[in-house]
């Protein structure tokens, strides 16, 4: 028995006949392809991105807000626009939350 506990997560159980000790290599390969997006040409030219995953692009927008300064002091969840992203998004400011539905 291998003693894992499905409740707690994945796992795998490997029986041979025998009591003898064996070697053996096992190999995992991760088959993770997270979904990639394609920006808006001027975005992607801002960000210096032009496709990537959600995440990363979201990290890449956070990074530009932060490095301009464009996060409002008083309402934390609202990004001032400069003068870029207010050719991209048609918008003065807007609620960092609401940049993947734009």
């Amino acid at each position: 028995s291998s003693g894992i506990n499905a409740e707690y997560g994945d796992g795998f159980q490997v029986k041979r006949p025998g009591d003898k000790p064996v070697k053996c290599t096992i190999n995992l390969q991760l088959d993770h392809q997270p979904q990639q997006f394609k920006l808006d040409a001027r975005l992607g030219r801002l960000l210096g991105i032009h496709t990537g995953t959600r995440p990363t692009i979201v990290a890449a927008l956070w990074q530009y807000i932060k490095r301009n300064k464009l996060q409002d002091p008083v309402l934390r969840d609202q990004i001032r626009c400069d003068e870029y992203l207010q050719s991209i998004f048609n918008c003065q400011a807007l609620k960092f939350s609401d940049i993947p539905f734009k």
